[in-house]
């Protein structure tokens, strides 16, 4: 089949191409092609090329400056409004999707037993690949509450696996140790503070602090 019939084929190409639409869909300003680059984390030889394959293509616009060529993306491109616009909302719900299920799974124990629920490791770093473990902490209160929320929050790897291909790995620690592992420079700690992602309850740091005022949102 020809670029007529399955455009896709040379659109969704390489990862390069992926990596740079999904950033130009993220702005409506003009990028260079070294920022755009930069963003998606792709070479600039690369990027220059696979930009140049989307502006033949029609999904991406390039605007002539003195010094520079500015790319945008083509939002009235059938296929940018319909199934790349669709495809790159979507994984975005996805994270928030996550989140909310997992939130869900220590829903009935948030405010008690459970004082927060991070993601941490590769996966809060975005430095994560197919098969990576999906690292996620809870922070309860007490140190009889670790059994209890370990348990509900395993009952949950077999719906995230199926729903979204993410193998849940779990840790619960209680506030307590936590605070004395922070005390004792433990590294772990250090990079939950680096690096987490806050999917519900207390702001880690908040907890390591002592401070009791919730916030919404993750």
């Amino acid at each position: 089949m020809g670029f007529f019939f399955t455009p896709l084929d040379l659109i969704l190409s390489s990862g390069s191409k992926l990596r740079l639409l999904r950033v130009l869909h993220g702005t409506r300003s003009p990028v260079s092609g070294r920022e755009a680059a930069a963003a998606a984390g792709v070479a600039v030889q690369p990027a220059q090329r696979a930009l140049a394959d989307l502006v033949a293509v029609g999904v991406v616009n390039r605007h002539e400056t003195r010094s520079q060529h500015l790319y945008t993306l083509n939002r009235e491109n059938v296929l940018v409004q319909g199934a790349l616009g669709q495809l790159f909302q979507a994984e975005a719900a996805r994270v928030e999707e996550v989140f909310r299920d997992l939130a869900r799974a220590v829903g009935g124990n948030t405010g008690r037993a459970v004082e927060g629920l991070y993601l941490f490791g590769s996966a809060a770093r975005g430095k994560d690949r197919v098969g990576s473990d999906f690292d996620v902490v809870a922070v309860v209160s007490a140190p009889s509450d670790v059994d209890a929320v370990h348990e509900t929050l395993a009952q949950s790897a077999d719906q995230l696996y199926t729903r979204y291909g993410l193998r849940l790995s779990v840790l619960v620690l209680d506030l307590g140790k936590l605070r004395e592992m922070r005390g004792d420079g433990d590294a772990l700690v250090a990079e939950l503070l680096r690096d987490n992602r806050r999917i519900t309850g207390k702001r880690l740091e908040a907890l390591l602090h002592g401070h009791t005022g919730k916030q919404k949102g993750s």
